[in-house]
């Protein structure tokens, strides 16, 4: 019968994404010499060293999903944003090239992305990075020990080193913000709403996007 087929359909669909994230994990090395291949990265995107020890830029984006049932979620209603749609807050990490390195889709999308990143996996073992290696991150970043954001607000205007530092600092950081941007170009299925529990969907995106990346740069 047609459900039964596209039952199957889905079934082989299901295994298929589990294949791929089992084949290409995005896991966060704290090895020193994968930090440092990073930063040597980040450092080949400046004209002057002015920040060495960059291993990542970090932000969040909102990704559609349906609001969740009480059995998927128990208060669904956290999922409903600011932004007045139903939301997945994702945390992410990327390196110089805009390649995923890191991925958290633990919070609904009414949860603040410092938060949200607090209780991320990376967020918990910050610390674990090495003395002289950090995150690049914006304002909403700020209470982090190890993730460095920019002068902001009357500061920021106050002072032109404080300017020229998040000036550059900017530069460097809007790799994750064009990775998000090749995101949600290149899949259209994340211009709709999705089911919350698809979660693997969104992985085996960010996995082709850090793909798509990689041969853009090579």
């Amino acid at each position: 019968s047609t459900l039964s087929s596209s039952s199957a359909a889905s079934d082989v669909y299901k295994r298929q994404l589990h294949s791929i994230v089992a084949e290409m994990p995005i896991t966060f090395s704290f090895c020193r010499a994968d930090l440092e291949e990073i930063a040597r990265g980040f450092l080949a995107r400046q004209r002057k060293p002015i920040f060495r020890g960059v291993c990542g830029a970090v932000d969040g984006i909102l990704i559609k999903v349906h609001c969740p049932t009480p059995a998927e979620y128990p208060k669904p209603a956290q999922f409903y944003t600011r932004k007045q749609y139903y939301a997945l807050n994702v945390q992410a990490v990327v390196d110089a090239k805009r390649r995923f390195l890191f991925l958290s889709m633990d919070c609904p999308g009414s949860v603040h992305d410092s938060t949200a990143f607090q209780a991320s996996a990376l967020g918990q073992h910050q610390r674990r990075l090495p003395s002289g290696y950090y995150l690049l991150g914006d304002p909403a970043y700020k209470a982090h020990p190890r993730v460095l954001t920019p002068f902001e607000g009357r500061a920021r205007m106050e002072s032109g080193w404080k300017a020229n530092f998040s000036f550059f600092h900017s530069s460097l950081r809007m790799s994750v913000e064009c990775a998000f941007g090749m995101l949600v170009q290149r899949w259209g299925c994340l211009w709709r709403p999705l089911r919350s529990s698809l979660r693997h969907n969104i992985l085996a995106c960010l996995l082709y996007t850090s793909d798509a990346a990689d041969e853009e740069d090579s």
